[in-house]
């Protein structure tokens, strides 16, 4: 799992990123140790929810990547 989020205030999605992290782990769930936050959601992101920043954007692909890979490889040692 990949855990981003985004909030109106400066440290909203910081804060609720670090105690999803902690449940999800409590649960099992693979976590990946990358997270995004987004501060000043309504005006970091677009119409479309991306972010405008084009560091969040890489950063954002980048988690992508790096979710898909963990995802990915655990098939890879089954096979």
């Amino acid at each position: 799992m990949a855990v981003i989020g985004a909030s109106t205030s400066m440290f909203g999605a910081v804060w609720a990123q670090a105690e999803a992290s902690k449940v999800l782990g409590a649960l099992g769930a693979g976590v990946i140790d990358w997270e995004l936050p987004v501060a000043r959601a309504d005006e970091a992101l677009d119409e479309d929810g991306a972010p405008r920043d084009p560091k969040q954007r890489a950063d954002l692909a980048d988690i992508l990547r790096r979710l898909a890979h963990a995802v990915a490889e655990p098939a890879v040692k089954a096979a």
